[in-house]
């Protein structure tokens, strides 16, 4: 009997934590926790501009955005590229806010920046919200007049990429009857299938996410598609939910990459996937809005204006200063000081010590034998100082001492601005970098040609080209799986959900990271930023 009432009341203990680390592992709740909210409900009251994706992920859940729209008319000058407009005016309508606001924001939008503009403008359209310039129909021409040969879409170049064919199917599921539109997207579904790696997961712009993941799930789900049956979406007995569950952490977050720890967009998105599956059938981003009046007042007629001027400022340059909440700009800043100050790991510090790296052991040094000193001190005070106490903190003192004076530190003014010399150059190859939509950063590195060892990769004269030019990274992950964060304290994500840097080989996107792609003599390799989708690879060539 004891035995008995002791099974069951372990197993009672064991159901209470299980049910304990489930309700505290929620994505919802943990991002209501993490941004100080006891409650999702709290958590999606207090959202505001620059949190569009949360606004749209937690609309499912008919919560009440209480401060969304006041927080976009305090930034409302921040609103400048196409897309971003358009992204808020989604928002403000999920919000409530007044119809034709909401029209006036986004009127001009459509199509003005590639093809992001492009899709947001259909889903805008799904939600009843017609405009005369651009109707849906004229969209959807577009759209379809951008897929590629392999079935696929991209934001610029001729290589699909996985996570803009998701985004281009999710917008089609909303006008699946519309001509073209089925054939289109039976396409772009044999070539997500395609291009599925066996652990079930993508690769997008050369590396694997859980983003990635999470965008061909909403695609599928708003298809009526089931992604844990069907059998296109299956590898190796690997589903695309398998491949997510990868990237989740015991809290309820999800990472970006494997091993980069939690990324509050990466659980954001997780979030938005997990509730499309719900509705599996139901296209994601319609939410059922009413449709606006358009009849527009001579007030809102001038907002509308002004709102036009901003868009073709920011076609030509999206200067939008919206950061992740995991990449804030005090954090960006820090970074980028450390990386600028930083000793070269990649062993391209030049063959002699330089007086800087020098002068740096020296300062190490001593400070290592003040430290010792007064351990030393200390042990006499103490009356402890034997023989084998003062032999320990010596010991330590050579310990710490012993590396300081085998590494090759390079003090940063010593390390820029110099070429390392190749002794066995088995070729040369070209690389710029700019960063085309980020104001004052044009151009950071002109064409510039630099020698390169046999196996180099893109990677590798990457490196090389921060240091001829003094340019700061911001690099995570180790071996093939490098993953640029930022160049020239230019980061991801601080220019739109999709800003970030990408590169060209001979003017065609590469399907693999930057450390993977081996070069070949007269490579022209070209870095750049994107701002949601402007395509301006090749305008430079020639430079």
């Amino acid at each position: 009997m004891k035995r008995s009432l002791c099974f069951i009341f372990a197993a009672l203990i064991l159901f209470a934590f299980a049910c304990g680390a489930y309700a505290a592992g929620g994505t919802a709740e943990f991002l209501a926790r993490s941004a100080g909210y006891a409650t999702v409900e709290e958590y999606a009251f207090s959202l505001g501009y620059g949190e569009e994706w949360s606004v749209f992920a937690l609309a499912r859940f008919g919560a009440d955005f209480g401060s969304y729209e006041r927080s976009l008319d305090a930034n409302i000058e921040k609103v400048i590229s196409p897309v971003e407009r358009e992204r808020c005016a989604l928002a403000l309508a999920i919000c409530g806010a007044d119809a034709k606001k909401t029209y006036a924001l986004a009127k001009g939008a459509a199509g003005a920046q590639g093809i992001m503009s492009v899709i947001f403008g259909l889903h805008l359209c799904a939600n009843g919200m017609e405009f005369e310039e651009k109707p849906a129909s004229a969209m959807l021409e577009d759209l379809i007049s951008m897929q590629l040969a392999d079935g696929g879409f991209a934001l610029f170049g001729t290589v699909s990429d996985v996570d803009v064919t998701a985004m281009a199917l999710q917008a089609m599921a909303e006008f699946f009857t519309a001509d073209g539109v089925a054939a289109s997207a039976e396409k772009a579904l044999a070539f997500l299938s395609g291009a599925q790696k066996e652990n079930g997961g993508f690769v997008s712009f050369g590396n694997e996410s859980s983003e990635s993941i999470s965008q061909v799930i909403i695609a599928l789900s708003s298809l009526g598609i089931d992604c844990m049956t069907d059998a296109r979406f299956i590898k190796n007995g690997n589903d695309l939910f398998n491949a997510l569950n990868a990237y989740s952490l015991n809290d309820g977050s999800y990472e970006h990459v494997a091993g980069g720890g939690m990324n509050r967009i990466a659980t954001v998105q997780a979030l938005c996937a997990e509730e499309s599956y719900k509705i599996l059938g139901d296209p994601f981003w319609k939410f059922e809005l009413s449709a606006p009046d358009q009849d527009i007042s001579e007030e809102e007629s001038r907002a509308e204006s002004s709102a036009e001027e901003g868009s073709a400022e920011g076609s030509a340059a999206d200067i939008s200063a919206v950061t992740p909440a995991e990449d804030s700009a005090a954090e960006n800043e820090s970074r980028a000081e450390t990386a600028s100050a930083e000793i070269s790991a990649e062993g391209s510090a030049p063959d002699a010590q330089s007086g800087g790296g020098i002068r740096i052991k020296l300062i190490i040094l001593c400070v290592l034998a003040a430290l010792a000193a007064a351990a030393i001190c200390v042990l006499i005070i103490k009356h402890k100082a034997n023989f084998i106490n003062i032999c320990v903190t010596l010991c330590i003192f050579a310990a710490l001492a012993a590396p300081v004076l085998f590494l090759d530190i390079v003090a940063a003014d010593d390390y820029y601005g110099k070429a390392e010399s190749k002794e066995q150059a088995a070729g040369k190859a070209f690389i710029s970098i700019r960063a085309c939509g980020v104001e004052g950063k044009d151009v950071i590195l002109e064409k510039t040609e630099l020698e390169y060892e046999e196996g180099a990769t893109v990677y590798d004269l990457l490196i090389d080209a921060a240091r001829v030019g003094s340019i700061p990274l911001d690099v995570s992950g180790a071996g093939a799986f490098v993953y640029v964060r930022a160049i020239d304290r230019i980061y991801e994500r601080a220019h739109g959900d999709l800003s970030g840097w990408v590169y060209t080989v001979n003017g065609v996107s590469a399907s693999v990271g930057c450390a993977s792609y081996t070069l070949n003599d007269g490579d022209v390799i070209e870095w750049l930023y994107t701002t949601d989708g402007i395509d301006r690879t090749g305008t430079y060539e020639n430079s």
